[in-house]
């Protein structure tokens, strides 16, 4: 049986339906990005002496790391799809749809993208039920 995948992902977690179960039960991966400001920086005991920053760029490298790492594992827990459906309210479903499309173990897997809000649970599945439907019949 063909196995067809829906994600509905941003920053904070991915919501993982799969055909095999008719997207019955959902699977969730949740991100470990600390969203916010750098913060930091100290100040030096002598007047008017240098200030020690947080340097912008390493706080960037690190959200984008764990970005990667959190696409990675999103990636693991989807197994043999035939086709993906990435749903999201951000940019986080485009950077995870070309994640997929450069891994060699999702080669030829067609990913489709849609903008989607954050709703419930139920309405991701009754989006991930209607796509399949159209796509397929």
């Amino acid at each position: 049986m063909d196995r067809y995948t829906g994600i509905w992902i941003d920053k904070r977690e991915a919501i993982i339906f799969d055909s095999l179960d008719d997207f019955a039960q959902a699977r969730r991966v949740y991100s470990d990005i600390k969203i916010g400001n750098a913060k930091g920086g100290a100040r030096s005991s002598t007047p008017y002496g240098p200030q020690d920053t947080v340097s912008e760029s390493k706080v960037l490298e690190k959200k984008k790391s764990a970005l990667h790492h959190f696409y990675l594992e999103v990636m693991e827990s989807i197994e043999n799809p035939k086709m993906v459906l990435l749903l999201g309210p951000g940019i986080t479903k485009n950077e995870l749809g070309t994640e997929i499309e450069e891994s060699h173990s999702f080669k030829d897997v067609p990913v489709y993208i849609q903008t989607l809000d954050s709703i419930t649970e139920n309405q991701i599945r009754a989006e991930i039920k209607k796509f399949y439907i159209s796509r397929l019949s």
